[in-house]
């Protein structure tokens, strides 16, 4: 992509841990991500997002769920998916702790998740990106406990098995 939103320090910070683990499973049929923007990461994934962009996905997806994510239940059958991928997006679901409920959902949508979101960013102007930690991750995981952490210098990876 030639964007400027997927240059290269973004894709090596981000997304080569994501596309590292999803080469690691070998139990992952159906797949869905949430809010990828123009760039899925697997190929005929379902995509969930406020805005279909699926003209601009470099890979074919599947199915196009246009949906708010802070909005639920959402629209999606229980445990349809082996694995959802929500890579830099978690952080902008609401600013009322939505994303508590997030978590609920994506135990009822899936069997497991991948959830990666930025690092102690230090952007006081934009409250969805400002000063995540393990904490704020924490509180918003309720009582799921990832069986997966990374953290990296700008961004903080987990795994959960529902």
């Amino acid at each position: 992509m030639s964007e400027k939103y997927y240059d290269e320090s973004r894709w090596n910070t981000y997304y080569q841990e994501i596309i590292d683990l999803l080469e690691s499973f070998s139990d992952i049929g159906s797949v869905l991500e949430m809010g990828p923007y123009k760039a899925p990461f697997v190929e005929n994934c379902d995509v969930i997002d406020k805005v279909d962009y699926s003209e601009f996905f470099p890979l074919k997806a599947n199915e196009v769920i246009i949906h708010d994510c802070s909005v639920f239940p959402y629209p999606i059958e229980d445990k349809k998916y082996d694995l959802v991928i929500a890579s830099q997006v978690f952080e902008h679901i609401g600013y009322f702790g939505e994303q508590i409920d997030a978590f609920k959902e994506l135990a009822r949508i899936s069997k497991r998740a991948i959830i990666a979101l930025p690092y102690k960013w230090h952007r006081p102007l934009h409250r969805s990106h400002h000063m995540i930690d393990e904490n704020v991750f924490d509180a918003w995981q309720g009582d799921f406990v990832p069986v997966y952490e990374n953290i990296a210098e700008y961004t903080i990876t987990r795994i959960y098995d529902f």
